[in-house]
Parts: C-alpha cells; structure tokens; sequence
C-alpha cells in the first residue's frame, strides 16, 4: 500500500492536481493506511488469543481484511475519479 501511495502523490504532482483534490486524496490514502494498521493490530490479538486454529477467529481476520478492501476500493474510485480525465 506505501508503494501505491508513493505512486499516487507522484503522479498527482506530476499532473497537478488541485488542493482539493490532492486532500482528498491524502483523506482516502489515510484511511486505507490507517485501516491496514487495525488489520494488522487485530489479526496479531487474534492470534495471541487463540494459538489454534479456530474458524470464529479465522472469520474475524476475514472481516478486518474486508474492511481494508472496502477502503481500498473506495481509494481506488476516488484516485479513477480525478486521475481518469486528466490521463485520457
């Protein structure tokens, strides 16, 4: 995700973004980094709660990864939205 975000601020320089677009941006870059840090933070308490396999835990680390793909998703519309007319 650090990759892409480096890709994002470079290519949102590079094409000159406004400020308010670059902050949006920042905001949905934000968010996906800030939820892959609950994932992490939650798939590692999981695992310190319950050594074993367990198909409740396992559920529970899908549910984190889904909340990371939803907001990856979400970037992903938000960076199409202001880079699509400015790159075709």
């Amino acid at each position: 995700m650090l990759v892409i975000g480096f890709v994002m601020v470079g290519l949102a320089w590079w094409l000159g973004v406004t400020a308010a677009q670059g902050a949006i941006l920042a905001l949905s870059l934000g968010l996906v980094l800030a939820l892959e840090l609950v994932n992490t933070a939650g798939e590692m308490l999981v695992d310190i709660l319950s050594p074993d396999h367990d198909l409740r835990y396992g559920l529970v680390k899908d549910i984190l990864a889904g909340g990371v793909l939803v907001a990856s998703l979400a970037a992903g519309v938000v960076g199409a939205i202001i880079f699509w007319p400015r790159l075709f």
